[in-house]
């Protein structure tokens, strides 16, 4: 992902690939299920963690 990102940044792309974002969110809240873990407040982590890295990446 990381290379992708680095082209899709030097050619002006967009930063944000919504499927990749939900594919994330699908495997942590799965893994929040089967550890015992409220997978909405995961779900909630995660989302804002996405949101930063992206707005970081965003800036350059």
């Amino acid at each position: 992902m990381s290379f992708r990102l680095q082209d899709s940044k030097t050619r002006g792309g967009a930063v944000r690939f919504p499927a990749r974002i939900e594919a994330i969110i699908y495997r942590v809240r799965t893994l929040a299920e089967q550890t015992g873990l409220d997978p909405a407040m995961i779900e909630s982590v995660y989302r804002h963690l996405i949101e930063q890295s992206i707005e970081g990446e965003s800036r350059y």
